[in-house]
């Protein structure tokens, strides 16, 4: 006897619940076996700095020598047991990421103090070099910090005598990326470890990290969570006696971040098709709620899926496989999202609602992918939002205050830092009006403003240009 279609959907149902629980089960394992290892080291870390700090009595010079050295070890240690249990997860694919708009400079000074104090240790100096007004980048800022850690903490071990560390990060304009690294200045390291660190920070052929051991476990992960935010790494040694570790982040725009996706997917299999779907809450949920809902799909998505959150409500997954794969992860997302409601009863969590708006093969479709994007971007500004500003000024501490006092008047608020952001943005957009600084990179302002008159979307937007030259009234006006 063949059973029903009714049936053979329940069975398929429950294979997806029980796959979601043995998914959080295994996730769950590892975070345990991770809490395990780290404790006694916090213990000996805790004592150790009791002793170095004197407060359980005198110590000799001697005896704070090796209180630094304890407190040094115990750190590579927890580094180590922290990379080969993410590793594990990343081979798993349970490995958990809140992909979210960061700031690089706070996470850089979150760990600037532990990297110069190991530095020293090995009687290495480090300088720290942050380009400033840094735009916000899509990154886990716990992992960031972790890659970098990964990456100077390699360094420190692979390198005999170095005269010098640098840890620097600035601004790629043109691709929209920022790009950060660690560069070594002098010293010597064996030809071997080179190729071997060499190998676990190359892209297009990559050494995984389940065969990466010892330092270059460190890389490989840094390399592979650097995938997994849709960037690129780069290796650049023997130039002026230097050796650059570097990587790049796509910042945190949604159209840029889309067409990093694209170019993240392109590399691996471009026969797979893209699901373009939307999650959507209540609009008159709380932003702490609305936090928690944006966690969850970041985490729920898988190393090859896109989740842009559009609006405080309403988030875009692009998800890579076939029509079955789609449909498999929205359930067991909503299994999952089922699970979250019942650990949180009282009705403090929304509904969470899923609706596929298309499928697109990437090789050959990409542009009406793309297009369908900017749609639903645009899509964003709806009956309850007030008028769209987009304020374009390289000054990203001026662009958050008028920003604050904009949007407090009722106004939605979009910012750019370049020429080439800004008319991305008023394609996508469609703003009400536009605030331009006539000094910017990329594109200057008077050039943004010639494109938007030439184009028939923007043709009639009127433009507000910021200068401090009064010669530029002329100028503006000339142009429209």
């Amino acid at each position: 006897m063949q059973p029903d279609v009714t049936d053979l959907g329940d069975m398929a149902a429950e294979r997806n619940r029980q796959f979601a629980r043995l998914h959080t089960a295994t996730g769950q394992l590892l975070d345990r076996i991770s809490h395990d290892f780290r404790t006694p080291l916090t213990v000996i870390k805790e004592y150790a700095t009791l002793m170095h700090d004197g407060l359980v009595g005198t110590i000799t010079p001697r005896q704070r020598e090796f209180l630094e050295i304890i407190d040094d070890r115990a750190d590579d240690l927890t580094t180590l047991v922290d990379n080969v249990l993410d590793a594990g997860k990343l081979s798993a694919g349970v490995l958990r990421i809140w992909r979210r708009s960061t700031d690089i400079a706070e996470v850089i000074a979150t760990i600037r103090a532990a990297l110069c104090r190991k530095a020293a240790t090995k009687g290495v100096s480090l300088e720290v070099t942050v380009e400033s007004n840094l735009p916000a980048v899509y990154a886990d800022p716990e992992q960031l910090g972790r890659m970098l850690t990964n990456v100077v903490t390699g360094a420190l071990s692979s390198f005999q005598q170095p005269e010098a560390l640098r840890l620097w990060a600035r601004s790629d304009r043109q691709r929209n990326h920022v790009l950060l690294g660690v560069t070594v200045q002098g010293g010597q390291i064996e030809s071997s470890r080179l190729d071997t660190i060499r190998a676990s920070m190359d892209s297009l052929h990559p050494c995984g990290v389940e065969n990466a051991k010892g330092v270059a476990l460190g890389f490989a992960l840094a390399r592979e969570l650097v995938d997994f935010h849709y960037g690129q790494t780069c290796f650049q040694d023997s130039v002026n006696g230097e050796t650059t570790f570097g990587f790049s982040l796509p910042v945190n725009e949604s159209l840029m971040l889309m067409k990093s996706y694209l170019n993240h997917v392109t590399l691996g299999d471009t026969m797979q098709p893209v699901s373009l779907i939307a999650a959507t809450v209540n609009h008159c949920v709380k932003s702490t709620v609305a936090g928690v809902v944006d966690e969850f799909l970041q985490h729920s998505a898988g190393k090859d899926d896109l989740v842009v959150r559009v609006e405080k409500h309403r988030w875009l997954l692009l998800v890579l496989g076939s029509k079955q794969s789609a449909e498999n992860l929205l359930r067991q997302t909503n299994v999952a999202w089922s699970e979250t409601l019942d650990h949180r009863p009282g009705g403090l969590l929304p509904q969470l609602n899923f609706r596929i708006l298309g499928r697109w093969n990437v090789a050959n479709d990409s542009d009406e992918l793309i297009d369908r994007f900017r749609e639903e971007t645009a899509a964003t500004v709806d009956a309850h939002r007030g008028p769209v500003v987009l304020a374009v000024d390289d000054d990203t501490e001026f662009l958050t205050d008028l920003k604050t006092e904009t949007e407090a008047a009722g106004y939605q608020v979009l910012t750019a830092t370049d020429g080439q952001t800004a008319i991305d943005l008023s394609q996508s957009h469609s703003p009400n009006v536009v605030i331009l600084d006539g000094c910017l990179p990329t594109l200057d302002g008077w050039t943004v403003l010639q494109r938007l008159r030439e184009d028939p979307a923007t043709a009639d937007v009127p433009v507000v240009v910021m200068s401090a030259r009064t010669a530029d009234q002329s100028r503006a006006l000339r142009y429209g």
